[in-house]
């Protein structure tokens, strides 16, 4: 839990400018969007906000974005990058042993089940393909930027992205919108 504290806490300055760029961009979408005759409502923008702050924060505590850019700037601490000096797990299927590996797999899966709850909500994706790939392409994305970083590339944290991606479009099918108007396929 303590680790998860100092994670949590690491992670307020990525946010913090995650909400700065959604509040210098929301103008700017807008105008756009008049432009182009479409319009849009609160509850669009609270769920919008939503979006950007969870991927503030997934990038945050996957990529340790604020030991780049915040710990220079507070503290003059520089983070000494090893490139491409990670490895890569190309073992999908190992089962955890102790607590630390279980709270891995748990938290990759449930770090995903916001994506896939808000692509229908926000985007109109209403069908679990959109779902998994968004998923699968904001995870590779992550995983890739890890191994230049130094990092690993782990090919379990990829499908375990996906399926709470899948296990988020589950949730919302089952209790966002009426049955009738949901498509698998």
């Amino acid at each position: 839990m303590a680790y998860l504290t100092v994670m949590v806490r690491q992670s307020r300055p990525d946010l913090v400018l995650g909400l700065v760029l959604l509040v210098l961009s929301t103008p700017v979408r807008r105008a756009s969007l008049r432009r182009r005759g479409g319009s849009t409502t609160w509850a669009h923008e609270v769920w919008l906000a939503v979006f950007v702050l969870w991927l503030a924060g997934v990038l945050s505590l996957t990529l340790e974005l604020s030991t780049y850019w915040w710990f220079p700037l507070r503290y003059g601490l520089t983070r000494t990058v090893w490139w491409f000096g990670g490895g890569v797990n190309l073992s999908p299927f190992v089962l955890p042993t102790g607590v630390w590996e279980w709270t891995m797999l748990v938290g990759n899966v449930l770090l995903f089940l916001p994506l896939g709850l808000l692509m229908p909500v926000l985007w109109r994706r209403e069908r679990l393909r959109d779902a998994l790939l968004a998923g699968l392409a904001l995870s590779l994305g992550i995983e890739v930027v890890q191994l230049v970083l130094g990092r690993f590339l782990d090919v379990q944290d990829l499908l375990l992205n996906v399926l709470g991606a899948g296990l988020g479009w589950g949730l919302w099918a089952a209790v966002g919108r009426p049955k009738a108007r949901v498509r698998i396929s």
